[in-house]
């Protein structure tokens, strides 16, 4: 288990993109240890709802912490590889060590599965909460222009109306100047 497990973390360290990760979510032998109980818990025998519940928080938390797909396949790879040496190197028979790297692809694909549709489902998750809110703010980027159109078609109206009064303002003026001017002139 110990050399399965540094041989793992020894050829994710030299990913520079996934060292990123895990520096900026956690520490290296606390993946350690979680990726051994993983494997443990693996090769017990019961995958039941508690085991599959487990696989779908670890993909989403790896969902959130930015962890892609696309690493998984060269990590699931890695884990075969590791398994199929130690089995290799075992003295049983040829029949013995293919079944059990049968048992051990197996095991590792539904693992895989278990965690690609926890991926697929989280992501479509996230998807739809991103059209919601997509969604929302084109309704309220729409209501607000809807607002200032209406602010503007009334302030648009009251510069009218303030520029009628102004032509009012300036009438009553010119007529209250003409009849000023008859009436300084009998004064006079």
């Amino acid at each position: 288990m110990d050399h399965i497990i540094e041989t793992f973390y020894s050829s994710i360290k030299m990913q520079p993109g996934l060292r990123h990760i895990i520096e900026a979510n956690s520490f290296v032998d606390r993946l350690k240890q979680t990726l051994r109980s993983h494997i443990e818990e693996l090769f017990d025998g019961r995958i039941n709802e508690s085991f599959l519940q487990k696989r779908f928080r670890i993909a989403h938390d790896h969902v959130r912490i930015g962890l892609q797909t696309k690493w998984y396949m060269p990590a699931f790879q890695n884990l075969l590889n590791s398994m199929t040496d130690m089995i290799s190197a075992q003295s049983w028979t040829a029949e013995e060590k293919v079944a059990a790297i049968g048992t051990v692809t197996k095991l590792l694909n539904l693992e895989q599965q278990i965690v690609f549709e926890a991926y697929k489902n989280e992501n479509e998750r996230l998807r739809q909460e991103y059209l919601a809110q997509k969604e929302k703010l084109t309704k309220q980027v729409y209501a607000v222009s809807q607002e200032l159109a209406a602010t503007s078609e009334e302030t648009s109206a009251s510069i009218k109306e303030l520029a009628q009064q102004s032509d009012s303002i300036t009438q009553i003026t010119k007529d209250g100047k003409v009849q000023a001017n008859p009436s300084e002139n009998h004064s006079l």
